[in-house]
């Protein structure tokens, strides 16, 4: 028999992990686009 908490703590921790690596991509991509806008736009 499955145990009745591996269910919830399995699907917890895959929710964890897209909801990390959404955040890591969402970071890493902001930041590069940080990068290519301060080189287009000069500092006012």
């Amino acid at each position: 028999m499955i145990n009745a908490l591996s269910i919830p703590d399995a699907t917890w921790a895959f929710l964890g992990l897209i909801a990390s690596l959404l955040v890591t991509s969402t970071a890493l991509f902001w930041s590069i686009e940080d990068q290519r806008a301060k080189r287009r736009i000069p500092k006012k």
